[in-house]
């Protein structure tokens, strides 16, 4: 019994102690990618460590929060980003603008 609780316990610390160092991502649904227009997307850190993820507008602050919460305690690499790239809506899904796309503009 007491080598049970031990290994129990191991384990528990294992846990924790990686969780401080895996970059969590929130993972939007269909749902939560749906658009009609570009104006409906945003972009929005869903990862410890992300240049961004783009999400309909209508989900943003929600998925923004569970991806804080589980970062919460995060300590692994930060990432450094170039300049944003512009959130579209193509075939009604959101997405980021191609590099290609923002050079025509």
């Amino acid at each position: 019994m007491k080598r049970i609780a031990i290994i129990g316990l191991l384990a528990l610390l294992t846990a924790c102690a990686h969780a401080g160092t895996e970059n969590q991502r929130v993972v939007p649904t269909d749902a939560q990618l749906r658009c009609d227009t570009d104006a409906d997307c945003v972009v929005a850190n869903l990862a410890c460590a992300t240049c961004g993820d783009v999400v309909a507008k209508a989900f943003a602050e929600p998925l923004r929060a569970e991806a804080e919460r589980r970062c919460a305690g995060y300590t692994g690499p930060v990432v450094e980003c170039a300049a944003p790239r512009a959130p579209v809506c193509s075939e009604h899904r959101c997405a980021l603008a191609s590099s290609r796309a923002r050079e025509k503009e």
